[in-house]
């Protein structure tokens, strides 16, 4: 019985194979130190160790026949880069992760999502405190680029001070609204249709909210086309006290169309320049803002 449970045991070491591991400081020809673990008869980094870049960048985490199999990088000017286990490699060659990933930048932004070479790219969210945005959708070359969905907390590239959307859902190039979207503000009204670098440009529908208190709906919509954020073009107007249906100038109606007096139900083709009728001077339209 000895006999057998020794022969066991003996087996069981041999299947075993012993890693020597010491800690050490490594100095490199091109400035860069490592302090930690090593494999001593291959003399790499191997177990837990850091090293730190002649640039200033430091990478923490565990090695693997000298490349780093999980960590943290912290960058010379700040951010830092961490990889998630099981779903992303860090590269040998310039300590760059691809894969899954968490980038967490000096100013409080912080990303999480796709990493090719340590760029943003594929899916990913990323949450700015302090611009108070968050973003959900597809990366290129750390810029949004693709489908995606933005909301806005305060500011954006659209509003003015005393507004704000809230949401733009759709198309994104090199960080800008372009192509189809849908932006809905804090306030009810909603622009759906084209974009062209963060701009309403090309055909889209804009429905303000209800203006009034006193629990009538008084809904204003623009239906038609848009240049530089403005209508511009073929393009219908309704509101609670007349509509227009015809040319239009940056914001103004400009040109001949259709106005409908709803009051009287009187409607008349007219000549417009810059919003006022030309043959009725008691017909006048504002320019068309889109502050919501």
């Amino acid at each position: 019985m000895s006999t057998k449970k020794t022969k066991k045991q003996c087996s069981r070491v041999l299947t075993c194979q012993k890693v020597k591991l010491q800690v050490y400081t490594l100095k490199y020809n091109d400035a860069s130190v490592y302090v930690g673990e090593i494999h001593i008869e291959s003399r790499q980094r191997h177990g837990k160790g850091v090293f730190r870049t002649s640039h200033g960048d430091v990478l923490d985490g565990t090695w693997v026949k000298g490349v780093i199999a999980h960590g943290l990088k912290r960058f010379a000017n700040g951010d830092t880069l961490q990889g998630t286990a099981g779903a992303s490699t860090w590269n040998s060659d310039d300590g760059t992760l691809t894969g899954d990933g968490i980038k967490t930048f000096r100013n409080g932004n912080v990303y999480r999502g796709r990493l090719e070479r340590s760029v943003q790219a594929g899916f990913g969210i990323l949450e700015s405190p302090l611009r108070q945005q968050t973003y959900v959708g597809m990366w290129v070359c750390n810029q949004m680029d693709g489908s995606g969905r933005l909301e806005f907390l305060s500011s954006s590239p659209l509003s003015s001070p005393s507004s704000s959307p809230n949401v733009y859902v759709g198309l994104f190039v090199k960080g800008q609204f372009h192509g189809h979207g849908r932006l809905e503000y804090a306030s009810g009204a909603v622009y759906e249709g084209a974009f062209a670098q963060n701009r309403r440009h090309g055909r889209g529908v804009f429905r303000w909210s209800p203006t009034h208190d006193d629990g009538d709906l008084d809904f204003e919509v623009y239906e038609g086309m848009w240049e530089a954020d403005l209508p511009h073009g073929v393009g219908y107007f309704t509101c609670q006290h007349a509509a227009f249906h015809g040319q239009w100038c940056r914001g103004y109606p400009h040109g001949a169309g259709m106005y409908t007096c709803r009051a009287s139900g009187d409607r008349r083709r007219h000549e417009f320049r810059h919003g006022q009728c030309i043959d009725d001077p008691n017909i006048v339209f504002d320019r068309v803002s889109v502050v919501s």
